[in-house]
């Protein structure tokens, strides 16, 4: 007899495609709701599988049509509507809550496109009950989505504060990186703790990625020939340099050794600092690893960041 893995199953088919074909999927999805409630026939409620396969196939094609363009705002306002459904679920009992957690996970993904178009699709209906928020200052976006969580008591898991994380790194312009450092190390000190979740590697290497962005861009920032930046963007990249060095003991303390992107986002880190000391350190370091099979691409880039 059919069930709802049938279903997954030709979702899964449908969103295998390039781009995923999000309408079909949300068709057969639709299906599966209507036969499940209105048809009586449980067996076909969606599950935690659904859910994830569906929000992660609509984060794909968006971004593959790119953010801000109608196609990607149709395929994120699926993801809006999914996960929206899976918090039901949980409060109604029909789903377990850490079930849906995969899920969430997704749909940061699609969140990120969502900011990367500059508002609209998701998290654009953040004042009414939405998941986040457009383009710009990511702490409504981080908040957002752990307030939402605890209240439809769903657990986060490391991913989940990874995405997040990720969110905060990629904030653009001086003002709303700074707020995503604050908002990064926020996670990592409070959130994280409070739900019991232990940071890993990639959770302390995106942290000091957030510390990079800092300063970038800002008139009298930190960067360029050894010089120590001057202004307030200097003093805000030289306060983040010095939280990318807590992170990175905190990193070694925990028992994992750094690997290229950590030695990479500590370059980046130094040199929007204006240190150049101490990013050469760290190429050096990097170079280190990279003797044995070196990646040429993270190479060039990680010397363009100590020599601009």
């Amino acid at each position: 007899m059919a069930s709802i893995a049938t279903f997954n199953a030709v979702i899964r088919a449908h969103l295998g495609r390039h781009p995923p074909d999000v309408p079909a999927a949300a068709a057969l999805y639709a299906r599966a709701v209507a036969l499940s409630t209105a048809g009586g026939l449980g067996w076909y409620a969606p599950d935690g599988r659904t859910y994830t396969l569906l929000i992660d196939g609509a984060a794909r094609a968006a971004a593959a049509a790119g953010g801000g363009t109608p196609a990607a705002s149709a395929a994120v306002a699926v993801a809006d509507a999914v996960i929206a459904d899976a918090e039901a679920a949980v409060r109604g009992g029909g789903l377990p809550p850490a079930a849906a957690t995969p899920a969430v996970n997704a749909y940061i993904k699609a969140l990120r496109v969502g900011r990367a178009g500059g508002g609209g699709g998701a998290g654009a209906g953040a004042g009414a009950g939405g998941w986040g928020a457009p383009a710009g200052d990511p702490t409504p976006t981080v908040r957002g989505v752990l307030d939402r969580l605890a209240g439809a008591g769903i657990p986060p898991d490391v991913v989940t504060f990874n995405s997040l994380l990720d969110v905060a790194a990629s904030a653009v312009g001086p003002a709303d990186a700074a707020a995503g450092l604050s908002t990064a190390v926020w996670v990592v000190r409070v959130a994280m703790p409070a739900a019991r979740v232990v940071p890993d590697r990639r959770t302390y290497n995106t942290l000091i990625k957030a510390c990079g962005r800092v300063g970038v861009g800002a008139v009298g920032g930190g960067g360029g020939g050894g010089a120590a930046g001057g202004g307030a963007g200097g003093a805000a990249s030289t306060a983040a340099l010095a939280i990318a060095h807590d992170a990175l003991h905190r990193l070694r303390g925990a028992g994992w050794a750094p690997d290229d992107f950590t030695y990479q986002a500590m370059v980046a880190a130094a040199a929007v600092a204006g240190d150049a000391t101490r990013a050469l350190h760290y190429l050096r370091r990097a170079e280190r690893r990279w003797r044995a099979s070196p990646p040429l691409h993270a190479s060039t880039r990680t010397y363009r960041r100590c020599t601009s």
